[in-house]
């Protein structure tokens, strides 16, 4: 129907469109969020009832376009770097917000932005074979485009309602997912790391997946879908910052992370307790802490050599 550098927008038939990336390695970039913005107009408009975001390249995607990223940063121009930023977050949000039924059927390596863009859909429809993580500390990042905010929401929402508990310990797996850029091997360990909810559902023959997510879709619609309610998280703050600290240092000590990585921790943390101050925090104040450590780090020596490091070599640099 549509289509631009980075992404085609196609018609599935019986009122589903579907969002394909194009891109190199399917990396997503302005193009793509452009084209994704303009379907969501499309869903809004009621032209369609429902969008699926998949493709049929070798992956679903690999993640945000690291050198269109260290380019801004190599130039200077944090305004610009900031907006972007924004704008994928916002997209993302507006996925899990749309007001029409919104199903990603990743599938292959799905990692970084590629992940974040799949999470925040109504429902997955993920390939058997997915490889599926937020790896952005292997450039000295954390997941920028709401995927920290996601996975914070996702923890915090575990703890049963009216139950006093610490939320800590259950923000911890979380932590320990993005931390230490764990990926997810099929679907057991996608909702073990808690990227495939118990409403998502896969499909054994990854080639069908596409006309899966299709059905999952229509039944969506069939069913009066309705967008999720907004949560109001009850967050630790500078406490629950201060527990990640501690065992970031016993990490330093014993040699598994390096000093880098601990403020690659601690950024992440931030987010999971809501910042210093914690309470009743929205999902666009975590957005707004998420955004604001992402650039923080876009600005340090050594988050700009793993990032050179991984353009050059395709491989990730412990510094």
């Amino acid at each position: 129907i549509r289509e631009n550098k980075g992404a085609q927008l196609l018609d599935l038939g019986d009122g589903v469109a579907c969002l394909r990336f194009i891109t190199k390695m399917n990396a997503l970039d302005g193009d793509i969020v452009a084209m994704g913005n303009e379907a969501l107009e499309l869903l809004h408009g009621g032209t369609y009832d429902a969008l699926v975001i998949g493709n049929d390249g070798k992956n679903f995607s690999v993640g945000a376009n690291l050198m269109f990223i260290g380019g801004l940063i190599q130039a200077g121009k944090w305004k610009e770097l900031e907006q972007a930023v924004h704008t994928f977050q916002q997209f993302t949000h507006a996925l899990k917000y749309a007001s029409r039924p919104v199903v990603s059927a990743p599938h292959g390596m799905t990692l970084g932005g590629g992940c974040e863009v799949a999470i925040h859909s109504s429902r997955m429809q993920a390939g058997a074979e997915t490889y599926m993580g937020l790896v952005e500390v292997g450039v000295g990042l954390i997941p920028g485009a709401g995927g920290t905010k996601e996975m914070t929401v996702r923890a915090a929402t575990a703890v049963p309602t009216g139950v006093k508990a610490d939320v800590v310990p259950f923000l911890q797996k979380s932590f320990e997912t993005m931390a230490l850029a764990k990926v997810a091997t099929g679907a057991g360990e996608m909702a073990e790391m808690g990227f495939l909810r118990d409403i998502d559902a896969w499909s054994i023959d990854t080639d069908a997946r596409i006309g899966d997510a299709k059905r999952t879709a229509l039944q969506l619609v069939a069913n009066n879908y309705r967008p999720p309610q907004a949560p109001v998280l009850k967050l630790p703050g500078a406490d629950g910052i201060a527990v990640f600290d501690m065992a970031l240092n016993a990490f330093k000590w014993s040699a598994m992370a390096s000093e880098h990585d601990c403020v690659l921790g601690h950024q992440i943390a931030r987010v999971l307790c809501g910042g210093e101050k914690g309470g009743a925090v929205t999902e666009q104040q975590l957005l707004d802490i998420e955004r604001e450590g992402f650039l923080h780090l876009c600005g340090l020596e050594k988050t700009q050599q793993r990032i050179v490091h991984m353009l050059k070599t395709g491989k990730p640099l412990r510094n």
